[in-house]
C-alpha cells in the first residue's frame, strides 16, 4: 500500500501539504448522500490502514 501512495495516489491527502486550519470533504453515508468537511489527521488515517490489513 505504501508504493501505491508514494507512487502513483495522487490523490491521498498525506502527499500535498494541507495546511492545519484546512478542512476536507468526505461522504457521509450515515445521513443519504450528503458531504461533511473534516479536519485531516495523519494518524487517524494510518490507523485506518492497519485496520484494514493485508489485501
Amino acid at each position: 500500500m505504501i508504493r501505491h501512495i508514494n507512487n502513483s495516489c495522487k490523490y491521498y491527502p498525506g502527499r500535498r501539504v494541507v495546511d492545519k486550519n484546512q478542512k476536507l470533504l468526505v461522504g457521509d453515508k450515515s445521513k443519504g448522500n450528503s458531504l461533511k468537511a473534516v479536519a485531516y489527521n495523519p494518524d487517524e488515517v494510518m490507523q485506518a490502514c492497519v485496520e484494514m490489513g493485508p489485501l
